[in-house]
């Protein structure tokens, strides 16, 4: 069975985090949804100087309350299963900790909370869940926008084990679905003009084609055996640009990727495709490990 972690902290984002959830639970029978607020812990000796710790507790409690209150609000209106819960500690460790000690299946949170930095950056809660979590992520911005999760919905691949992964988790929510449809991209490094010396634009071309087709093979033989309509598209340049304008080009919903591929940097770190996509994609993107 499917449990969404949703962890809000009363955010446009977060809020809209919650919206992509409720439309993603709808996809899978059964589903249900943890919603969840983290009240950091207060480390302040001046604080604690002028306030007992009973006075502390109550007033976190009484603001998680609060945050979680529209959000229960929102969930109770869809009839999907849900529990609220408010925890407190360090903001990332608590909710990939409540990820797995509550045997959730996936994580849908905003993209920018309401922390001090305000924005997708290294260090950020938002960042911080997608390095530490096994499970896949999907970062959900408050200006993002879909009409519906997979239909289409654009999946890179490189022939990783992590793309491969995406795509079982499109696969495993889009299957059966009448609307479903994926777009495969590939994206190769730029030609440079002295490897390709003497070759025509159609060889260059043709060899692009090739690879494509061999990074693809295993991805197109899913999607024919689960039956769900795809194309592919194959470019060359910057791939996290590439990846981000294709799907505001071309209308695409939601983008699902692995977060590791077979180039250069093997993690995901400042400045790697996947970073970079959920930095400057203006869909929900999923990360799947």
């Amino acid at each position: 069975m499917n449990k969404i972690l949703v962890p809000v902290d009363g955010s446009d984002a977060a809020m809209q985090a919650l919206r992509f959830g409720i439309d993603l639970a709808k996809r899978c029978p059964g589903a249900t949804i943890d919603v969840l607020n983290v009240q950091p812990r207060v480390e302040s000796g001046l604080v604690r100087a002028h306030l007992s710790d009973d006075t502390i507790e109550t007033a976190l409690r009484a603001y998680g309350e609060d945050t979680l209150r529209p959000f229960c609000a929102l969930l109770g209106q869809t009839g999907i299963g849900y529990q609220s819960h408010l925890l407190r500690g360090h903001i990332g460790e608590t909710i990939t900790r409540h990820a797995m000690d509550s045997a959730c299946t996936e994580i849908v949170m905003g993209s920018r909370g309401m922390g001090a930095l305000g924005n997708l950056v290294l260090g950020s809660v938002a960042t911080q869940v997608v390095h530490l979590s096994q499970l896949p992520v999907t970062l959900v911005k408050d200006t993002s926008v879909w009409s519906s999760l997979f239909a289409p919905v654009l999946v890179p691949v490189d022939g990783s084990e992590h793309a491969n992964r995406a795509l079982g988790y499109v696969i495993g929510r889009a299957k059966g679905h009448v609307g479903a449809q994926v777009k495969l991209l590939n994206v190769q490094e730029p030609v440079v003009e002295w490897q390709t010396r003497g070759l025509s634009q159609e060889a260059i071309v043709e060899h692009q084609q090739e690879h494509a087709a061999q990074f693809s093979e295993i991805a197109r033989r899913r999607l024919d055996a689960a039956g769900i309509p795809y194309a592919i598209a194959v470019d060359c340049g910057d791939p996290a640009n590439l990846i981000g304008a294709s799907a505001k080009s071309h209308g695409f919903a939601h983008i699902v990727m692995g977060s590791r591929g077979l180039g250069g940097m093997a993690a995901l770190v400042l400045g790697s495709t996947a970073y970079k996509t959920i930095h400057s994609a203006d869909v929900p993107v999923t990360v799947v490990k």
